[in-house]
């Protein structure tokens, strides 16, 4: 009886057929402050070198359509639109304090700046008693301030005065106006999306009798239009009860929880937008001076009229 042999193809084994070595971030042991705050920085270095020239491009388009800007504005630098909630922690620390700032319209450059400062200066190693609390702290501090959605979040937290003028108020005159109502404008325009032009104003106050100039009326009409198309990107998550979201859940219900937290940010942003509408044309109603400029034009239209006939 023969017997029966199978013989089997020889498998070379390649670096193709192996699988790709694993690779593990090891943390150095004793390294200096420096050297530690140059590895937990660099990421970051890289990802806001990014930010920046997106920021650059977008200055330089906004620019070339008539509108420049500075690009320090907390709507100027990007970011995905998505609500975020912060913890209460968060919301009662401040942030630029911690990486002592003098501004909450300090730029990424100046944040990141501030960051490789504070990094030094709390560093475990430099500490008396080799704390990390105030470390952690500038950590967090750089996370809040150079993610977009959570600096809008964080900023809109902060305590601000939503009052306008009374619709029944009186006014003596333009002067009164421009008090009751400038400040409002003023204090309100951090909202804006757009960067607020520097030669935008509410115009200066005139007599009863005293002819009012062209050029200021121009310069009162493209006021009312920027207000007019005012879009804010204030958030409303610290004020909304919203539904944790749990890794766990299956994708329909975390979809489900996703729009119910929307649709009640959504409902404050609304309200939002008819504050500041009610700004405005409470603001139009009371501004006399675009009425007794028409009629003073129809006036002088009617006297050249009547000498030529």
């Amino acid at each position: 009886m023969a017997l029966k042999l199978t013989i089997k193809p020889r498998v070379e084994t390649t670096w193709a057929t192996l699988p790709a070595p694993e690779l593990k971030v090891v943390e150095p042991c004793g390294a200096s402050a420096e050297h530690a705050v140059a590895v937990s920085v660099a990421p970051n270095l890289v990802k806001n070198e990014e930010k920046k020239k997106a920021n650059e491009a977008k200055a330089a388009a906004a620019s070339a359509a008539g509108h420049p800007g500075s690009t320090s504005s907390p709507t100027t630098r990007g970011g995905t639109g998505k609500t975020v909630k912060l913890s209460d922690e968060d919301l009662e620390t401040d942030w630029y304090d911690v990486l002592k700032l003098a501004s909450s319209d300090a730029t990424d450059d100046e944040i990141i700046a501030a960051h490789r400062k504070r990094c030094l200066e709390t560093h475990p190693d430099k500490q008396k008693d080799k704390s990390d609390k105030l470390f952690k702290q500038v950590q967090r501090a750089l996370e809040i301030l150079t993610n977009p959605d959570a600096r809008r979040a964080y900023d809109s937290s902060k305590l601000f005065d939503d009052s306008i003028p009374n619709p029944t108020a009186e006014f003596a005159g333009d002067e009164e106006f421009l008090e009751a109502f400038a400040p409002v404008f003023k204090r309100n325009a951090k909202w804006s999306t757009k960067a607020y032009p520097a030669d935008l104003s509410l115009g200066k106050a005139y007599g009863a009798e005293e002819p009012i100039d062209a050029k200021d009326i121009k310069g009162i009409r493209k006021f009312y239009d920027f207000w007019l198309a005012f879009r804010s990107w204030r958030d409303f998550a610290h004020e909304c009860e919203l539904e944790n979201i749990d890794e766990n859940m299956d994708r329909y219900n975390k979809r489900h929880i996703q729009k119910e937290n929307q649709r009640k940010v959504d409902a404050l942003k609304r309200d939002e937008t008819k504050r500041i509408r009610s700004l405005v044309d409470r603001a139009m109603k009371f501004d006399t001076r675009l009425k007794r400029f028409e009629e003073r034009q129809k006036q002088l239209a009617e006297e050249v009229r009547q000498k030529k006939e």
